[in-house]
């Protein structure tokens, strides 16, 4: 079972650095660990449309702006990808603005922060990540702290693609028809 301090210590071992029992260990390294690790589950989150991470939404009775409506995002959302309005963006204030009134319905990445709902390789991710934000404050080494930036991109990289080829046989069938189709 994986827990946050799970997944620090896994980047703490990428870093050659001993594990800690909680964040609340007197130690620089669970300090570093409970500061660093909400801001690197969030950005990993946020870097694609991770499956488990990914979902819909309905947003009602939005705020009037001249020719525009604004609709407040709940707080879990971390990126919209998408929403049924044909023209929308995000605006500060976690609000969405769009052409249309009355309801609109949105896809978007929500924030999941229980460890035991990613997957291995996701989990992988958040550490790499984490091992690239601790590298320089725990080691002061600046070669390695580049070393765990490039473990960390190839870790998204691979938890990305694994991710993105679970779904829908039909879909994905449909997908490799169409990538055919463009080749002639």
């Amino acid at each position: 079972m994986s827990d946050p301090v799970t997944v620090c210590n896994l980047a703490l071992g990428f870093l050659g650095e001993k594990s800690i029992t909680s964040f609340e260990d007197a130690s620089t390294a669970a300090e570093l660990c409970a500061v660093h690790y909400p801001p690197a589950v969030r950005a990993v989150l946020a870097e694609r449309a991770w499956g488990f991470a990914t979902g819909r939404g309905t947003l009602e009775n939005p705020e009037t702006s001249g020719d525009f409506f604004l609709y407040t995002l709940p707080a879990d959302v971390l990126r919209v990808l998408s929403c049924s309005a044909t023209d929308w963006r995000l605006e500060r204030g976690r609000k969405l603005r769009t052409n249309v009134g009355g309801a609109v319905t949105y896809s978007a990445v929500f924030l999941v922060e229980d460890p035991k709902e990613w997957s291995p390789h996701f989990t992988r991710c958040v550490a790499a990540r984490l091992a690239a934000d601790l590298a320089t404050p725990i080691t002061s080494n600046a070669k390695l702290a580049e070393a765990m930036e490039v473990r960390y991109l190839r870790e998204l990289r691979t938890a990305g693609a694994i991710d993105a080829v679970q779904g829908s046989s039909d879909l994905v069938g449909a997908a490799q028809s169409a990538l055919a189709a463009r080749r002639y």
